[in-house]
């Protein structure tokens, strides 16, 4: 059953990883801490554990996303000597299975090299959490599946937890196993990455999730509030920064029965801008011209001139200048002004 998600489940991670194929150092920090490894080529790994039959042996889940058309060969090291290698052909996702005894050990191509830690699952213990979609997206996913299994005879409960929420579970048992897939809606979760725990009296195993928007990758949840700062006033988004972090699932909650309704047009919007006013280094939605554009849409009128475009938006009664691509400063404040006209209509 695992198995058969998984591999559904690395479509999710190969489209992000294309997205990923030039990533700053900040996101691929972001991608590391939810358990996503940098690999050549622009493809980008994850490991699993699960118990195994012995302690000594641990179930290994190694799934790849965007995959080379040329192919990726991989080796698996301990102690210099090879203990397997993955070959990935076909491009777009890879799934491969092995029990590999616990310990430390390399993964390695050419001068390539990542620390792979593989823990020993006793038969009492918990499994890591595994996120089906260990990425989603604001606006396309509805929810994450996540795969469980605990280990053992307890009939001590077991939750699932992040902040702002906990869920009791009832896990099906197959003889000293218990497992299951559980559903949690994305409106539990704010942008960002999250810690989901899993737990069963002192025992208790963790995962990362990351939900974010196809486009801008954010790797927190205030780089989510910059990123949606021409969706809502200021204001309105510094009560979401100010949220304890237990309490920003349900305040992000609110923002979305609010703001909810915007986001496709609002994203559309960045996408459109990043092709029209991108400028050297700087991605169009965060230049001059297209923060004006994502407030207000397109102008009514267009006036250029040399070295200067003005702006006429005669449905706010209000024109902006730009000089070299600039706002000049007496448009500023009219930006301002046109703005809260805008969203007064709304």
């Amino acid at each position: 059953m695992v198995m058969a998600a998984l591999a559904c489940a690395s479509a999710h991670t190969g489209t992000h990883a294309r997205d990923a194929s030039a990533l700053t150092d900040a996101t691929r920090t972001a991608y590391e801490q939810y358990g996503l490894i940098d690999l050549p080529s622009g493809a980008v790994g994850r490991f699993f554990f699960l118990a195994s039959a012995t302690p000594d042996s641990t179930k290994v889940l190694f799934i790849v996303g965007a995959v080379p058309s040329d192919g990726l060969d991989l080796a698996l090291t301990r102690g210099g000597a090879i203990v397997h290698r993955f070959h990935m052909m076909s491009p777009g996702t890879f799934l491969q299975t092995l029990r590999l005894a616990p310990g430390v050990y390399d993964l390695t191509v050419g001068s390539y090299a990542q620390s792979v830690v593989v823990p020993r699952l006793g038969r009492t213990a918990l499994a890591q959490p595994i996120p089906m979609n260990s990425t989603a997206i604001i606006g396309r996913d509805s929810a994450i599946d996540v795969y469980l299994e605990a280990y053992g005879a307890s009939d001590a409960p077991v939750t699932l937890c992040a902040p702002g929420w906990c869920d009791t579970l009832a896990l099906r048992r197959n003889g000293d196993v218990s497992g299951g897939t559980v559903q949690v809606p994305l409106s539990r979760f704010a942008p960002g990455v999250t810690t989901l725990v899993l737990a069963r009296g002192w025992d208790s195993a963790k995962s990362r999730v990351f939900v974010g928007f196809s486009y801008p990758i954010v790797d927190s949840f205030d780089h989510a509030l910059d990123a949606l700062r021409y969706l809502a006033p200021p204001e309105r988004l510094d009560s979401l920064r100010t949220a304890p972090p237990d309490q920003r699932p349900q305040a992000w909650a609110a923002f979305m029965a609010q703001y909810g309704s915007r986001l496709p047009e609002y994203f559309s919007r960045v996408s459109e801008a990043n092709k029209r006013y991108g400028e050297r280094g700087t991605p169009g939605w965060q230049t001059d011209r297209g923060s004006a554009y994502l407030q207000l849409g397109d102008p009514d009128q267009v006036f250029v001139e040399p070295d200067v475009e003005i702006w006429v938006y005669t449905r706010y009664f209000g024109r902006l200048r730009f000089d070299h691509h600039r706002l000049v400063p007496e448009s500023r404040q009219m930006l301002a002004t046109l703005v809260a006209q805008a969203r007064s209509v709304r």
